[in-house]
């Protein structure tokens, strides 16, 4: 049984931001990515593109508040 390895990417915003780029690069490495952030519009936006490219994605919305 061959076994997928994961990344998990937390604080992914704008797709130009370090979150998206990162989760991007993970993607075309064959991770199944999850990202996490505070905005499901913008996490959206990111997981089309990996989805777009192949990539396997899953978006967690998510919000640290002290």
């Amino acid at each position: 049984m061959v076994q997928k390895c994961s990344a998990v990417i937390i604080g992914v915003g704008p797709e130009q931001g370090l979150g998206a780029t990162l989760a991007n690069y993970f993607s075309t490495k064959g991770f199944h990515v999850y990202i996490a952030g505070r905005s499901e519009s913008k996490l959206q936006q990111v997981a089309e593109k990996i989805r777009q490219k192949g990539g396997s994605v899953s978006v967690v919305i998510a919000d640290a508040n002290g």
